[in-house]
C-alpha cells in the first residue's frame, strides 16, 4: 500500500493542495474510465515513463525542505561507498530539479482520487487529488581527489514513507584540465537543431537543466559543446599494439556485453534468487566487460529481503569500477496497493559517461500485447584513446506493430549521434522478424552475430526450456571506418534449475584504430 507521509503536498497539473494523511479506505477513484478506453498512445510529453505523470520542479531546495534531507544521505552514501567514490572530498552538491512522480494509470492524466475536507461550519467537501508514487532528485556535484577536479551527475530516488534512498544513476568526468575552451562544435552534430520538429521522438535528458524532463530531440548546444571539450581533452595517450596488418597500427579493445537479467524471479523463494543473482554476478565478472547493457532491471518494494528492493543495489557492491545509468520504463499498476514497483533498463560504464538521454518508444495502450511502456537509453561514453562512443540499451514490445514503430523511431534517433555506435537489446523478434530487418536495411548497422557466425543460430532464449530455441538478444555496431568486429560469443549458461537468467547474456568484442 502506498504510505503518505504528514503534511503531504499534493503536486498536480492543475492545482496545489495541502493536506493531511489519506485515510486509504476512504479514497475514491476520480479517474475517468472513457480516457483509459479511447486512449490508444500514451501522452508522451506528460509521463516520464509509463505510469508515472511528471511534475518537475526547479532548484527545488527553495521550495522543499526535504530536499535537504535527500542531500544530506547522498552525501553519506558518496562518503561510504566503496572504490568508485573512494578519496574523493565533495566540494559541492546541489539538487537542481525534483520530479514528483504521480501515477497516472491511463498515461494521459494522473490518476485523482477523491478526499473529502472539513469546512469551518463542520460539513465537508470533495477535492481531487493526484498519488504521488516516488520523486526523482536530480543532482550536480564536485568532488576532489588527489588534487584533480571531478563533475558528478547523480539521479536519487525515494519513495513516500520511505527513509531509503535509490541511486537511479551516478555518472562522472575529470574536470583536472580546468575549464572548457569554447571552440566548434562537431559537424557530425550540425544538423542536430534542424529536426527539433519531429514529431514523433520524445526524447527526455536528464543532465540539461533548463529543459530538464521536458522532451527534446538532441541535446543542447552546452551539452554538445561540453562533450566535444571533453573529447578534445582527454583523449589520454594510446597504449601501442600490432595486429595483423601492421606493426605500428594502433589496435585497441572494448568488451560489450548484453543482457537480461530476469528481474526478480523467483522471488517466490528468496533462497533461490539469492542463489541465482550469485550466479549471474560471478558470469559478469568473469566475462569483465567494458560496457553492459542491462534488461528487465526493477525496483520493486516488497521484494528483496535485507537486500533491499532495488536490483541495481544487489549487483553494484560487485561492480566497483563501473558507473551506471538505471532508467524505468513502466511503473506497474500494484504499486499503488503493493509499493512502488518499476522495470526499465540499464547502462553500465568501466569509462565516464557523459551524457545520457532516454527515448519512449511507441505504444499501443489499446494493445493486450503491448502491456507496458518501453524505453531506448542512450550514454555517451569517453573511452580512452578511442574517444566517444555511444551505447544504445532498449527491450521491445511483445508487440510487432510496436515492435515495428521502436524500430523506426531508434534508427532516427541514433541518426542523431554520429561515429561509432552500438545498440544492445532484448528484441524480442527473432532475425527473420520485420522489426530486427529494419534495423538492419540501408542503416548502417550489422548484427554482430551474422556477421561472424553465419552458420550458428546464436541462441540465446529460453534456459527455463530443455534447449534454447530463439535468438532475441542482439549487438548492433554501426559501421565506422577503424571500428572492426573481432569477436562475439553467446555466454555460457545452465538451464532450468541452475540458470542465470532466462536469457543467455552476448558479448562481443570491438577494435578500434586510436584517436590520436
Amino acid at each position: 500500500m502506498v504510505q503518505y507521509p504528514n503534511d503531504l503536498t499534493f503536486l498536480s497539473p492543475y492545482k496545489l493542495i495541502s493536506g493531511t494523511v489519506l485515510n486509504h479506505h476512504k479514497i475514491v477513484i476520480f479517474c475517468s474510465l472513457l480516457v483509459i478506453l479511447s486512449c490508444e498512445e500514451p501522452d508522451y510529453n506528460g509521463i516520464t515513463y509509463g505510469g508515472a505523470w511528471k511534475h518537475v520542479t526547479i532548484d527545488p531546495s527553495n521550495e522543499y525542505t526535504e530536499v535537504g534531507s535527500i542531500l544530506e544521505k547522498l552525501s553519506h552514501y558518496v562518503k561510504n561507498s566503496d572504490s568508485l567514490m573512494e578519496h574523493h572530498e565533495i566540494n559541492y552538491l546541489n539538487c537542481y530539479a525534483m520530479n514528483t512522480l504521480l501515477f497516472s494509470l491511463s498515461n494521459r492524466i494522473p490518476l485523482l482520487f477523491t478526499k473529502e475536507i472539513p469546512s469551518e461550519d463542520g460539513s465537508t467537501y470533495p477535492i481531487s487529488v493526484p498519488v504521488p508514487v516516488g520523486y526523482t532528485f536530480h543532482c550536480e556535484m564536485k568532488t576532489i581527489k588527489h588534487n584533480a577536479s571531478y563533475q558528478h551527475y547523480i539521479i536519487v530516488s525515494s519513495i513516500p514513507g520511505d527513509e531509503r534512498i535509490f541511486i537511479l544513476s551516478h555518472i562522472f568526468f575529470s574536470l583536472s584540465y580546468k575549464e572548457f575552451k569554447h571552440s566548434p562544435l562537431y559537424s557530425s552534430f550540425s544538423d542536430c537543431e534542424k529536426q527539433i520538429n519531429s514529431s514523433h521522438l520524445y526524447i527526455l535528458s536528464t543532465l540539461t537543466r533548463r529543459r530538464h524532463l521536458y522532451s527534446q530531440v538532441c541535446p543542447s548546444q552546452s551539452e554538445l559543446l561540453r562533450m566535444h571539450n571533453y573529447k578534445k581533452a582527454y583523449c589520454p595517450s594510446p597504449v601501442h599494439g600490432k595486429d595483423k596488418n601492421t606493426s605500428t597500427s594502433l589496435r585497441l579493445e572494448l568488451k560489450i556485453m548484453t543482457y537480461n537479467i530476469w528481474n526478480f524471479n523467483p522471488y517466490s523463494q528468496d533462497r533461490l534468487y539469492l542463489e541465482r543473482m550469485k550466479r549471474l554476478v560471478k558470469l559478469v565478472v568473469s566475462a569483465d566487460p567494458d560496457v553492459i547493457g542491462l534488461q528487465e532491471v526493477r525496483l520493486e518494494t516488497l521484494k528483496g529481503g535485507r537486500m533491499g528492493p532495488y536490483q541495481m543495489d544487489h549487483l553494484m557492491p560487485h561492480l566497483k569500477h563501473y558507473q551506471y545509468v538505471f532508467q524505468p520504463a513502466q511503473m506497474f499498476e500494484s504499486s499503488l496497493n503493493e509499493g512502488r514497483t518499476e522495470e526499465g533498463v540499464a547502462i553500465l560504464s568501466k569509462y565516464p559517461i557523459l551524457y545520457h538521454d532516454y527515448l519512449l518508444l511507441f505504444r499501443n495502450t489499446s494493445n493486450s500485447a503491448d502491456g507496458h511502456q518501453r524505453v531506448c537509453l542512450h550514454a555517451v561514453i569517453d573511452v580512452p584513446n578511442i574517444g566517444q562512443v555511444h551505447v544504445f540499451n532498449t527491450h521491445y514490445s511483445l508487440s510487432h506493430e510496436a515492435r515495428e514503430q521502436a524500430s523506426r523511431q531508434i534508427l532516427e534517433f541514433m541518426a542523431f549521434y554520429q561515429g561509432p555506435a552500438i545498440l544492445l537489446g532484448d528484441l524480442n523478434a527473432t532475425p527473420e522478424e520485420k522489426a530486427v530487418r529494419m534495423l538492419l536495411k540501408d542503416s548502417g548497422l550489422v548484427d554482430a552475430w551474422a556477421q561472424q557466425h553465419d552458420e550458428s543460430p546464436g541462441y540465446t532464449f529460453n534456459t527455463l526450456e530443455n534447449k534454447l530455441s530463439k535468438r532475441i538478444d542482439y549487438i548492433l555496431v554501426r559501421r565506422v571506418v577503424g571500428v572492426d568486429l573481432t569477436d562475439i560469443i553467446v555466454m555460457n549458461d545452465d538451464t532450468r534449475s541452475n540458470i542465470c537468467s532466462d536469457h543467455r547474456a552476448v558479448q562481443a568484442k570491438l577494435a578500434f584504430k586510436s584517436c590520436l
